[in-house]
């Protein structure tokens, strides 16, 4: 790969974290999702325009497997 390719595709790759995020849902189609402690963190902001709900915030954090499935379930989730 030449210098010229590889500032090219820095290039290309600063102007594209100025561009907004392709993955923000349209209007109407927003998901209830249910963060766990095995959710990476940097993974939430990505999500942006749902509504992301941490187990811990609910009291569920020692909730594990089919006990959290089941929680999530009856609370809508």
């Amino acid at each position: 790969m030449t210098r010229e390719q590889i500032a090219a595709v820095l290039e290309f790759a600063a102007r594209s974290l100025d561009a907004p995020l392709l993955c923000t849902p349209p209007p109407g189609w927003l998901m209830r999702i249910l963060s766990n402690h095995g959710t990476p963190a940097p993974l939430i902001p990505f999500l942006e325009g749902h509504s992301v709900t941490k187990a811990k915030d609910l009291g569920w954090e020692r909730l594990v497997n089919g006990e959290l499935l089941k929680a999530a379930e009856q609370s809508g989730f």
